[in-house]
């Protein structure tokens, strides 16, 4: 019954799942991806006229209509914590690292970093034990 749950039911449920999920997704249409593309080309752009020393507006999001300025970073320490965040985006570690909670950011990435690894080591563990 294993087998056929899992080459079966799983696949199925996951495929509807993963339809489900595409039709909420906000970006539709092409006009919205070239929207898209043309802020991030002029952040791009305005991040360059900022590193000449001068003051810049930022791009608007185009499906939140909202300005977006890219994130900056004042130390190498946040540098490397930003390098990090970028693998797991979660937008209250960026809103974090603007407020100066460094540390706070840190010990949460390593929370998470530690769960991953655990989950990794005991489902290797399984797998192996299961062999004959």
């Amino acid at each position: 019954w294993f087998i056929r749950i899992m080459f079966t039911i799983v696949p199925c449920v996951l495929a509807l799942l993963s339809f489900y999920l595409k039709t909420k997704f906000p970006i539709k249409t092409q006009t919205q991806t070239q929207a898209i593309e043309m802020g991030i080309q002029k952040n791009r752009l305005l991040r360059r006229q900022h590193a000449n020393g001068e003051d810049y507006k930022p791009a608007i999001d185009p499906l939140t209509k909202q300005p977006h300025k890219p994130f900056e970073c004042n130390s190498t320490e946040e540098n490397q914590i930003k390098a990090l965040i970028d693998h797991f985006p979660y937008p209250k570690y960026l809103t974090m690292l603007r407020t100066g909670r460094v540390r706070s950011v840190k010990s949460r990435l390593g929370v998470i970093l530690s769960g991953w690894s655990v989950g990794i080591l005991v489902t290797g563990t399984a797998s192996v034990a299961s062999f004959p």
